[in-house]
């Protein structure tokens, strides 16, 4: 009977562990990566739209400070890193302060669409702005409306628009001047789109998938 080498024998005991290790590190790279499931939702019946959350989740309307707003008055829905790093265990470099989603919008009395605008912001941003990284621009569509997205690197600014009472309306006579922006500590991806009259802006970190889940839940409800 032929003898089997040293090698061969080390290989039989070998494949085996290797073989548990990798599938206990397949195991722990899916819990890992695993996100809680969105249980909660949050539900605009004014402007009609929704969002689901992890039901831990909190968020806060307009200026952060009151969530007792009436669904008419509230224009600005977000969630900050921090609840994601709690949420999620997710880190954000710089500071999860400096992380966000983000839905934001007002009636648009700019006198061009939110994609027109989103592109003459950016261009102005690339000209008049040497510490912001723009890229990945591209139209798509975004709950079922024609958008605009692009990815800011640190950080963005909004430039030839204002608020007001009325809406958002355009500011033409110096996009030098930089308007509404954050800093940002991680990548966001933005992206603009009209829906009935309203101009809409989103925001969110892309070191997260649990971020994307909840910005690909955004619906209009009827």
């Amino acid at each position: 009977m032929k003898k089997r080498s040293p090698i061969f024998k080390t290989a039989i005991i070998l494949i085996p562990i290797l073989l548990i290790i990798a599938a206990a590190y397949g195991i722990y790279v899916v819990t890992k990566t695993q996100t809680p499931p969105l249980t909660k939702t949050y539900t605009n019946s004014y402007y009609k739209f929704s969002i689901n959350l992890p039901k831990d989740t909190e968020y806060c309307i307009n200026d952060c400070y009151a969530d007792d707003f009436e669904d008419k008055d509230s224009t600005n829905f977000e969630i900050n890193g921090n609840q994601l790093a709690k949420i999620d265990n997710t880190e954000f470099g710089k500071g999860s302060d400096l992380a966000y989603i983000q839905i934001k919008f007002d009636k648009n009395k700019l006198g061009m669409s939110a994609i027109d605008f989103a592109k003459r912001s950016l261009e102005a941003n690339k000209k008049y702005s040497k510490k912001d990284i723009y890229s990945k621009e591209e139209e798509t569509t975004f709950a079922g409306e024609k958008a605009y997205s692009f990815v800011a690197e640190h950080g963005f600014e909004e430039r030839g628009k204002i608020y007001n009472l009325s809406g958002v309306t355009e500011l033409t006579n110096n996009l030098s001047q930089a308007g509404e922006g954050r800093v940002l500590s991680v990548p966001h991806r933005v992206i603009y789109f009209d829906h009935e009259g309203y101009i809409y802006r989103i925001l969110y970190p892309l070191n997260t998938n649990l971020a994307k889940e909840i910005i690909d839940s955004f619906k209009f409800t009827k």
